[in-house]
């Protein structure tokens, strides 16, 4: 175990970075984790108008929506600004 921890990060290192280094191979990958930031959210797909709204409202500027296909159309208008 003292082998494999000083692979992997030294006496310093705590027990979940070591197991985490371990895990995926070295440090490069867990650098490049790291890097890439917080998970991303993405789009539902499931629910897509849904997430459409949610996603505008985070969007006060937005004050009006039309979505449109074929003959349908769905009209969204935000009248708490006027």
């Amino acid at each position: 175990m003292t082998e494999l921890r000083a692979t992997f990060g030294g006496p310093g290192v705590s027990d979940e970075e070591f197991l985490l280094r371990y895990i995926m191979k070295g440090e490069t990958e867990v650098e490049a984790m790291r890097a890439a930031g917080a998970p991303r959210q993405y789009f539902n797909a499931s629910l897509p108008l849904l997430t459409l709204l949610q996603e505008l409202g985070k969007h006060k500027a937005v004050r009006y929506i039309n979505v449109q296909r074929s003959r349908d159309r769905l009209s969204v208008e935000n009248r708490s600004l006027n």
